[in-house]
């Protein structure tokens, strides 16, 4: 269970600093709460595979189709807003033509 500890610890880790960046941005609140919502529910699919792999006895990288599936769209879902947060954040925005 030594995973599955692992990635859950870094969710408590990761989702406040996620918070706090967005905090930072100009994005209304409830964009900001949307984003941290979607990053606590790849973290949840994240760590529900995690455990699934585990009780299964499988090792962390014998990865079935099915749970290749669900790695890939837990990653969708983290990566979303940490771009998103990128990109509201540090991003240079583009000259406007014509003014």
């Amino acid at each position: 269970m030594k995973l599955p500890h692992a990635i859950l610890l870094h969710a408590i880790q990761v989702l406040p600093w996620l918070a706090f960046v967005l905090a930072g941005t100009r994005l209304p609140a409830s964009v900001r709460a949307r984003w941290v919502t979607v990053a606590s529910a790849g973290y949840a699919l994240l760590g529900f595979a995690s455990i699934v792999q585990t009780l299964q006895g499988r090792l962390p990288w014998d990865i079935t189709p099915a749970m290749l599936g669900v790695l890939l769209l837990a990653a969708i879902l983290l990566a979303l807003p940490v771009g998103a947060a990128w990109l509201a954040r540090w991003a240079v925005p583009l000259p406007r033509s014509g003014t």
